[in-house]
């Protein structure tokens, strides 16, 4: 009879003696037969498959699964953590951004929106306004935090030290004309005015007051534009109120 042996068949096999299950599996006898009880990640009669858990599809976010026994491992791509490579990556955590940056989290990598004035992948470079030669006729260009100051040389004047004086603005006033000198020893601000009549000053920024020398002999004066009039007192007359009425005259 399968499964006995013996002269009377008194003795039943024992078919674990030949250790049919395999991977660690425990072997329980049975009548001409036996059992096999796998441990974890094992399958088959004798537990001889190693279960594939990668069919699961436990790996996200495109990663490489890889079978273990019992057990898988995921291979994730650049931007992804945890063991099921789920969890986006937060690049920005670190604060990568500097000089005031807004930090921009993307799958594996960030990037930064600088502040004006300043650039590189980090916004770790301070621009120099300097380096594009904004400054002109020798000027001295001077770097500052997104802006430039020119230091001009003598006789020049603007934003980008690019006019001669009477080419930025005419600084003469009152309809003078601007004469650009180059001698600064005589002419320091680079030019002179030459001021209609009635106007005087640098700039002929002053009204000449032609009553300062009081003209008006016998009257009160009035001064305007390279000129004055008298407004006599009574019994005078003329330009300058220096004519006496003869009275006499009047009254015949």
């Amino acid at each position: 009879m399968d499964g006995f042996s013996g002269q009377y068949c008194e003795t039943e096999m024992n078919e674990c003696d030949s250790a049919p299950c395999l991977n660690g599996a425990v072997c329980q006898n049975d009548v001409n037969s036996y059992d096999c009880f796998c441990p974890e990640g094992f399958e088959g009669l004798n537990c001889e498959i190693n279960f594939d858990e990668c069919t699961y599809g436990f790996c996200k976010s495109n990663s490489t699964c890889l079978d273990l026994v019992a057990d898988y491992s995921c291979a994730c791509p650049p931007g992804f953590t945890d063991k099921n490579c789920s969890t986006d990556i937060d690049e920005c955590s670190s604060k990568p951004c500097k000089n005031g940056g807004h930090c921009h989290d993307l799958i594996g990598e960030f990037y930064c929106s600088c502040l004006p004035g300043f650039t590189g992948h980090n916004c770790e470079i301070e621009v120099d306004e300097c380096l594009s030669d904004p400054c002109h006729n020798g000027a001295t260009c001077v770097d500052h935090l997104n802006v430039f100051s020119c230091i001009c040389q003598d006789g020049f004047e603007g934003l980008n030290c690019e006019f001669r004086p009477c080419e930025a603005s005419n600084p003469c006033e009152n309809g003078a004309v601007c004469i650009e000198e180059m001698n600064l020893d005589m002419f320091p601000l680079g030019f002179h005015c030459q001021c209609v009549k009635g106007f005087a000053g640098p700039r002929c920024e002053i009204n000449v007051n032609e009553c300062s020398s009081n003209p008006c002999l016998h009257g009160y004066c009035y001064d305007s534009v390279d000129g004055f009039y008298c407004l006599c007192n009574p019994g005078y007359a003329g330009l300058k109120c220096d004519q006496d009425i003869d009275d006499c005259i009047v009254n015949a």
